[in-house]
């Protein structure tokens, strides 16, 4: 009832509580970037006296973007410039060093003033173990057969992923509720965890993040509020003959 509402609306307020029934206290745009190009086993620099790869030697977290990843992270740093204007933003970013490097060329196009960084680990690349390279290539190929809920020996299944970025949901929702809160979230990160990210915030099912498409360089996706307060997908990395493909639910959010 309306005294119900207001009996309870008085004891939060009293405690500083604020309660999300719309979207008027969230943030106008949640970003998601990937990192640009990394050095991996398909482009390299050139191989050591093996013949194996150079980038067989670094660990995964320890590989440097290349000159063309370099590009593409500008290129997503310029058009972030144009959609936010003068908008404040907080990029989240995963630890690993292609993604350092791109949050570098991305918040270079922004105002220190209103750019906000946070270090953040949850969104790390999925773990697939301890492998040589051409092991690791090998479990991959094996793990598409059923990407959600493959566990990479002595690494990570996606579900475990999906369960990681649920914990790091509940904190950023905490992050809302400040004075302090931007009006715009970007998080540089990896294929994996956008493609995941969509899901748990969706609720897509296994079988949809199955059917996503590997996410380009530097691509970026905008998820942007409506009139009724619910995000939808404004921008995406994938054309529209990949959207036709996905299950309703998914297109549906586009």
């Amino acid at each position: 009832t309306d005294k119900g509402i207001e009996f309870v609306s008085k004891k939060l307020n009293a405690h500083n509580i604020n309660v999300y029934l719309s979207g008027k206290e969230r943030p106008k745009r949640i970003i998601l970037v990937r990192h640009g190009q990394g050095h991996g086993y398909a482009h390299t620099s050139g191989t050591n006296e093996s013949g194996k790869p150079h980038c067989s030697e670094l660990e995964p977290m320890r590989r440097p973007l290349t000159s063309e990843g370099r590009k593409q992270s500008l290129a997503a740093g310029v058009y972030l410039k144009q959609l936010l204007h003068q908008e404040s933003v907080r990029f989240y970013v995963s630890p690993f060093l292609t993604t350092r490097q791109s949050f570098e060329f991305l918040g270079g196009s922004f105002d220190q003033i209103k750019c906000q960084f946070v270090d953040e680990p949850r969104l790390r690349n999925q773990d697939f173990g301890d492998h040589p390279p051409e092991r690791e290539l090998e479990l991959r190929e094996l793990a598409k057969k059923n990407p959600f809920y493959y566990r990479f020996p002595g690494g990570e299944s996606g579900a475990d992923v999906y369960d990681r970025l649920s914990a790091f949901l509940e904190s950023m929702h905490r992050e809302w509720q400040l004075p302090s809160r931007a009006d715009n979230y970007v998080l540089v990160t990896h294929n994996v965890i956008c493609q995941m990210f969509l899901c748990r915030w969706f609720h897509w099912s296994p079988a949809t993040f199955k059917a996503l498409p590997r996410w380009p360089g530097g691509g970026v996706l905008v998820m942007e509020q409506n009139e009724n307060g619910k995000y939808v997908i404004t921008e995406s990395p994938f054309t529209k003959k990949q959207i036709s493909t996905f299950p309703l639910r998914a297109r549906k959010c586009f």
